[in-house]
């Protein structure tokens, strides 16, 4: 079984969540009554985008996981990649959630912290939380100009209306969302991106549905230096959750971003769980 190795110490391993690939990250000192957390990527990406959150989280005492969504990863093969929808990839959250014993808290990175909020909205006896970072929005929530643009460029659209599996080109990653990442951090990162659905791309990008309003405890944290998600204020008002920001990038969770991302989530979930 695979596992990471951090400061000689091994905190997590993979497992399968269902069908779903993920890691596994055990706390070496479990903090009582707390809640399992599950993180969910964003698009173009896979579970490891989170593994140093998760070992940060489980450092503070938190049984987490992060899971792939179907056709990333080795999760769950799919026939047309380009013709999963967003419906699908909640199902695939809902399946990871129900495979992890007990309440859980979902962690959600821009496509995943929107498909997250719909899982928890639907979930209410087994999401008891939810914390999005650098969200996604839905159908009121507009992105604004800059990256609505960049959105708009012919091959993203011809992937997006013809539903085929597609890739963020270089420069727009670079400009948009790994803006204030250093250049190995973004080298490592873009070489291990995978191709996205065109369907639940055009569904996010063109606001399928309006977000729903959360009846859980809930925290948007928004990065400072956002450029491609800069909406948050609008999103956490439509979710009801709470707002709060952090320095960095829409990659907050990369270089040492996770650190200040791990601490917002720790603090949070203690102050609103009493832990």
């Amino acid at each position: 079984m695979e596992q990471i190795a951090i400061d000689n110490e091994i905190r997590a391993e993979r497992t399968w969540l269902g069908e779903l690939e993920g890691f596994h990250f055990s706390p070496t000192f479990p903090r009582p009554n707390a809640f399992s957390l599950l993180f969910v990527h964003g698009a173009w990406s896979r579970d490891k985008i989170w593994k140093q959150s998760g070992v940060d989280v489980a450092i503070a005492g938190f049984n987490a996981y992060a899971m792939s969504l179907r056709g990333h990863g080795d999760s769950k093969p799919v026939a047309d990649l380009g013709k999963v929808s967003t419906e699908d990839y909640i199902a695939d959250i809902e399946e990871a959630a129900y495979s992890i014993r007990g309440p859980l808290v979902i962690i959600g990175h821009s496509m995943g912290s929107h498909l997250g909020a719909v899982a928890a909205h639907r979930n209410p006896g087994k999401v008891v939380g939810f914390i999005g970072a650098a969200s996604a929005g839905g159908r009121w929530n507009f992105i604004g100009w800059k990256p609505a643009a960049a959105m708009m460029k012919r091959d993203y659209l011809d992937a997006m209306l013809g539903e085929k599996p597609f890739m963020i080109g270089r420069d727009d990653a670079r400009k948009l969302a790994f803006n204030g990442i250093s250049e190995d951090g973004f080298e490592k990162t873009f070489s291990e991106l995978q191709m996205e659905s065109g369907l639940a791309m055009r569904e996010i990008a063109f606001g399928k549905r309006a977000l729903p309003r959360l009846s859980c405890p809930s925290l948007i944290i928004a990065p400072e230096d956002d450029l491609l998600t800069p909406n948050q204020a609008s999103i956490s008002r439509s979710l009801g959750a709470e707002l709060e920001s952090i320095p960095g990038c829409h990659m907050v969770m990369l270089d040492r971003g996770h650190e200040m991302l791990a601490r917002k989530i720790d603090s949070w979930l203690t102050r609103k769980f009493d832990l």
